[in-house]
This record gives structure tokens, sequence and C-alpha cells, in this order.
């Protein structure tokens, strides 16, 4: 009983305020919410599956708030100011100083790119998240994120690759979204292997060789000819 008002109370927090996608992936809540999965009561399978919908409802919209954030971003020569609620917010606060504060200075909806990269992992929201425009979002920021340079970007920029990357290993999104990432992101990608920055030649180049690899391992989608 008890887990499902804890999935229910965070379905009204993502509802209240999006901030609450981020402040949950320092909480592991999308790999806690993976192992109610396995779940036997029936009470709290109802309160999965009704937190699953409601955030596959809510996915385009999350996914429009960063594509504008993004816009706004890059018309401030890569600088971006945060609501003063969310500097006060513990919860945000934790999130930044994860992993040495290698997020510190993302603000405002820029954060949800962390969010994004859990629910890339996650068994309960992947599929729900990834859609074509989802796809298309981060061929496009992955395009143009060298057109401002500031510490924000850098960081925007190492969050968006490694959602990027997360995807290379999941090949059934792969092959369901082929056109799109076969059309927008590997095309991206392969325009960032020759920047000035060492870093983003390095990621973009074993990012692409990743899909690639997957992509020609499918037979569905690479069938190689014989002698060839």
């Amino acid at each position: 009983m008890l887990r499902g008002k804890t999935l229910l109370t965070f379905l009204l927090l993502f509802k209240m305020n999006t901030s609450w996608f981020v402040i949950a992936t320092h909480l592991d809540f999308y790999k806690n919410v993976d192992k109610l999965l396995r779940d036997n009561f029936k009470y709290v399978q109802c309160c999965l599956l009704c937190l699953i919908e409601q955030v596959s409802d809510m996915a385009p919209q999350l996914t429009t708030k960063v594509v504008e954030t993004f816009k706004i971003f890059i018309q401030q020569h890569g600088t971006s100011q945060a609501d003063p609620r969310q500097l006060k917010s513990v919860g945000i606060q934790n999130v930044q100083t994860k992993n040495n504060g290698e997020y510190a200075n993302l603000r405002g909806d820029m954060l949800l790119m962390l969010a994004f990269n859990e629910m890339v992992n996650s068994s309960s929201f992947k599929q729900r998240l990834v859609k074509r425009d989802f796809v298309e979002m981060l061929a496009h920021i992955i395009e143009i994120c060298e057109e401002r340079k500031s510490v924000q970007m850098d960081e925007f920029r190492r969050a968006t690759f490694a959602v990027v990357e997360s995807l290379s290993k999941h090949i059934k999104l792969l092959t369901l979204h082929q056109t799109t990432f076969l059309d927008k992101v590997l095309p991206a990608l392969a325009g960032k292997i020759e920047s000035e920055t060492a870093d983003v030649r390095f990621i973009a180049l074993k990012v692409f060789t990743d899909y690639v690899t997957q992509y020609m391992c499918e037979e569905k989608i690479y069938q190689p000819q014989e002698n060839n």
C-alpha cells in the first residue's frame, strides 16, 4: 500500500513542478520504479501503470520545454538564468553537486536532460519518452551546440551526449525509430567528428561508431551482400 501511495505522490509532484523529474534522479527513483515491475501486489501495479501512463502523456511537453529553453539559451549567447525558487531547492542543489559538480552550472529546464538520461535507461519509461520529436531534439542540439561558448553550454552538451550514448545501447529503440536516427542523429554526430574540441570529437566518433555497429548487426536494417 505504501509503495503505491509513494508512486502517486511522485506523480502529483511531477504535475505540480517538472523540476521533480530532475530531483528524482538523485533519489534513484527511475531505477526503483523498474524494481516495482516485479511487485505482485495488484494495488502497486495499478499505481505504477497510472504513473507510467501519465508520464508518457507529459513526455512531449517535457521535450518542448527543453527545445524552447535551448532556443533562448542560444539567443542569450550560452547563458541561462534559473527560477529563483529552483536556486533555493535543496533537491536541485543535490543534483547539481552530484558527480563532483559535473553539471553544477545547468539551470532551469536544461536540467531535464539529466532526467532524460535516467528515463532512457529505465525499462518503465524509455519507450514512453523516446519518440520522433525527442530524437529530433537531440539531433538539433548536437548540431548547433558549439555555436555558443560557455561553461553552461559545455555541461549541457555533455548531458545531451550522455543521452545519445545511452540510446546506442537500446537496439529496439534504434530499430523502431531508425529513419529519424539515420536521417537526423547520425549526420549531426558525423558533423562533430571534425570539431575543434577534442572531447567533442572523441564522444561524437565513439557514439557514431556505436550506432553504426548496432545497425550493421541488425539484419532487418543492414543486409550485407556476399563477397562484400
